[in-house]
């Protein structure tokens, strides 16, 4: 089977799920409809998304093979130095002049259903970040002034409170069609802040609730993580964070696409 597509990025735009791809065909980008139903075979097959510049799109020159991550080093070395430095920084952006590892960065507290998540991110990205992880509240803890303090004060603060630092596929899938008390998120989180500022100076913010995602009701219901590679065929019921639920035309199963892993992959929608 041929793939005319190679997905490059998902992301979000406020509440507007968005899947872009590079048409091998035209050489031009598209995206990808994210609407009512969907028809996709996915590939096996991953390779280097390539990078962006000045102009625009660039494909990767060599069409590098890749594997944890959608880039090779030589397309993501303009703008992080070593890709490891995502999740662990080695520095705090002096040894390596990467932009993002200087800058301000926020360690943030994230409901998800009745779980709580600490993590950081870039300053100016809070609520992104609380939308693409498929986060129902967020709100920003403590400012730090470079990615590598950030991330020494998120593991500071994760062992303080005993709370988590990721949320696993079937955590997520738990909570994605569940619906929360919001009270609930606001009492515990005056929980965190009284537990922080002890030991750290807060920024005492409010509470941001996520609650625009794109998602039809179903009731109560069991979503199955669907193998990324091969075909998915059924119903859009939504997108929440990461994930792509739809309920498959030949079982009438809920089943959910992981979209963040779809970049690299080649696709026939």
């Amino acid at each position: 089977m041929s793939f005319p597509q190679h997905a490059i990025a998902f992301g979000w735009d406020e509440y507007e799920p968005q899947l872009e791809a590079f048409d091998v065909g035209t050489g031009k980008m598209v995206r990808i409809t994210l609407d009512d139903s969907i028809d996709w075979h996915i590939s096996d097959e991953r390779r280097c998304v390539g990078r962006y510049n000045d102009d625009g799109y660039l494909p990767c020159p060599s069409k590098r093979k890749v594997e944890r991550f959608d880039q090779c080093e030589n397309c993501a070395s303009v703008w992080i130095g070593h890709q490891e430095c995502i999740f662990e920084p080695r520095c705090d952006g002096t040894k390596c002049d990467s932009e993002i590892c200087r800058r301000k960065h926020v360690v943030y507290v994230a409901f998800h259903g009745d779980m709580i998540k600490i993590g950081m991110t870039s300053g100016s990205r809070l609520k992104e970040r609380g939308i693409e992880q498929g986060a129902d509240a967020i709100a920003p803890l403590v400012d730090c002034p470079n990615r590598m303090e950030a991330r020494a004060t998120e593991n500071q603060i994760s062992h303080l409170l005993k709370a988590r630092q990721t949320v696993s596929k079937k955590e997520s899938l738990r909570t994605i069609l569940r619906e929360t008390d919001r009270s609930l998120y606001r009492s515990r989180y005056d929980d965190v802040l009284a537990q922080v500022t002890k030991v750290l100076p807060t920024k005492n913010a409010p509470l941001e609730v996520l609650d625009h995602y794109p998602l039809k009701s179903t009731g109560q219901g069991h979503v199955e993580v669907s193998t990324l590679e091969g075909r998915h065929a059924g119903e859009v019921i939504g997108v929440k964070g990461k994930f792509l639920v739809y309920r498959s035309r030949s079982s009438e199963e809920l089943k959910a696409l992981q979209l963040s892993n779809v970049p690299s992959h080649f696709l026939r929608t």
